[in-house]
């Protein structure tokens, strides 16, 4: 479509809502005039054009006094402000206060109640990655939440006081554990990830300024999403003057994937949103990418639409949630989108027996075959990281699919033993054996078991400690049984040979 059709289609389509009545917002009109939301968000003129039909419609009907209206209540909130300012020092001297008493052990049910500053803490870390709460007005810093384990004491040299339940591969915290670095025993099979801690509780200025300037409206309201653990994503509210929109902002800490390069994977990741988007699928929309984050305080960013609905991980009609899952994946396996290679693990040339297992003869066995030449697998565009957590439902519907920076050419097989892995180690093998079934029956083929042993294979005791971040409090996690459910998928698989 050329830019003269696109503007002649928002043009009409603004002129139509106009005389239904209806608000002129970027939703409406790319709705109607068939054009991407982002689209409208890029140029500058589409934009313009939007916000003046939008001024002669609110124009028209804004009542008497409004304006005044508007002065009071920005007042009202300028108060509110320094009052929650107010308390946040009240805070901050009991904290000062408390900080030399002697510290106590904190139970797991406790409700902790403490300012998050800039120390280098393993408390503010943990909170960072399991807390999601709306930030006021005044980006007050105080965070409360329910920690789903015991908050250990930290040492003045930043490593971790020892205390009951702490101690050996059950205890979620290694002895030396900084800000920053890995959640896990030194060795595990997943390397690439690690704990983020951007030292913020919110997006910084400069990177506010900048989503301001592509998007072309305020910033009024941010709130941290909750279940990642390789960036930080932000759910932020865009006001247009007479309404308001959602947008999701997703950054990186430089250097915080080990081996990865987090300007190509941002600039990857929208060259893959722009075209499984055009494909039909429903993933997000880019709007802007900071690869090297010079507009983003340091940290590559990426814009984007945001998608309706929410993770589900306490499926009420599991066998249709199992079914649109498999739908999904199908589908995306089906579409015609150019992408990179499909990189191996880099663990898979030496795998290692996670600590926790109770079957090692299963996983020499599944090793044992991995060994053997791998079967040449019919590739095709795959998500590379196709799991429930990436899934958004409403009202028990699959809506969309997000997280598509590891995308690639590769075997669809690996999709679908990715997932039955996820699926194994949450709910069990019997889960991801009904997913197999169902995959297959959409796809029209068998799953190869050997790429089933790949994926698998991929768990480690590491899984134990960043799938309760991931689940959020959305649903209780085994993790001490976890282990032997990935067995469990293991020996089924093993069993199709």
């Amino acid at each position: 479509m050329t830019s003269p059709e696109r503007t002649a289609r928002a043009e009409q389509a603004c002129a139509e809502l106009a005389a239904a009545g209806q608000p002129v917002t970027f939703t409406a009109v790319a709705g109607r005039a068939g054009i991407g939301r982002a689209t409208l968000y890029r140029h500058p003129a589409l934009r313009a054009l939007i916000d003046s039909h939008r001024r002669d419609v609110a124009g028209a009907g804004t009542p008497p006094g409004l304006a005044d209206d508007i002065a009071a209540l920005r007042t009202a909130i300028e108060a509110v402000a320094a009052r929650v300012r107010h308390h946040e020092e009240q805070i901050r001297q009991l904290n000062r206060k408390s900080s030399k008493q002697p510290e106590r052990s904190r139970g797991s049910n406790e409700l902790i109640n403490r300012p998050m500053d800039n120390s280098n803490d393993i408390g503010r870390l943990i909170l960072l990655q399991l807390t999601d709460r709306s930030i006021p007005v005044a980006r007050a810093r105080t965070i409360r939440t329910r920690l789903p384990f015991p908050l250990p004491a930290v040492n003045v040299d930043g490593t971790v006081r020892r205390s009951a339940g702490s101690k050996g591969a059950d205890g979620p915290f290694n002895d030396q554990l900084e800000p920053g670095k890995r959640l896990g025993l030194p060795g595990a099979a997943m390397p690439r990830w690690q704990a983020v801690d951007f030292r913020r509780r919110r997006p910084s200025s400069q990177t506010l300024d900048w989503v301001e300037r592509v998007a072309g409206a305020r910033v009024v309201a941010w709130r941290r999403m909750t279940g990642g653990i390789a960036s930080v994503v932000h759910r932020l509210t865009i006001d247009h003057g007479s309404y308001r929109d959602v947008l999701v902002l997703r950054q990186y800490e430089p250097g915080v994937l080990a081996l990865i390069d987090t300007a190509a994977l941002v600039r990857d990741e929208a060259a893959t949103l722009h075209a499984v988007h055009d494909a039909g699928l429903p993933a997000p929309e880019p709007i802007a990418a900071d690869a090297d984050g010079r507009e983003s305080d340091g940290h590559p960013a990426i814009l984007m639409t945001r998608l309706p609905g929410r993770p589900d991980v306490t499926p009420a009609d599991p066998e249709g949630w199992l079914r649109q899952i498999a739908a999904m994946a199908a589908r995306i396996h089906d579409v015609q989108v150019a992408a990179g290679p499909f990189e191996e693990r880099i663990d898979a040339a030496t795998p290692v027996i996670p600590a926790s297992a109770t079957r090692p003869a299963v996983w020499e066995a599944a090793f044992g075959i991995l060994r053997q030449q791998a079967p040449e697998p019919a590739t095709c565009f795959i998500h590379r990281d196709f799991q429930h957590f990436n899934l958004l439902w409403r009202r028990g519907r699959l809506t969309g699919v997000v997280d598509w920076a590891r995308s690639c050419t590769g075997p669809a097989d690996f999709d679908a033993g990715h997932c039955r892995l996820n699926l194994a180690v949450l709910f069990g093998a019997d889960w991801a054996e009904r997913l197999r079934l169902a995959y297959e029956a959409e796809a029209g083929r068998a799953i190869d078991p050997w790429w089933d042993l790949y994926a698998v294979t991929a768990y480690s005791d590491e899984w134990r400690r960043f799938i309760p971040v991931q689940v959020a409090g959305r649903a209780p996690v085994d993790t001490a049984g976890m282990t032997s459910r990935v067995e469990d998928l293991l020996e089924a698989t093993l069993g199709r040979l």
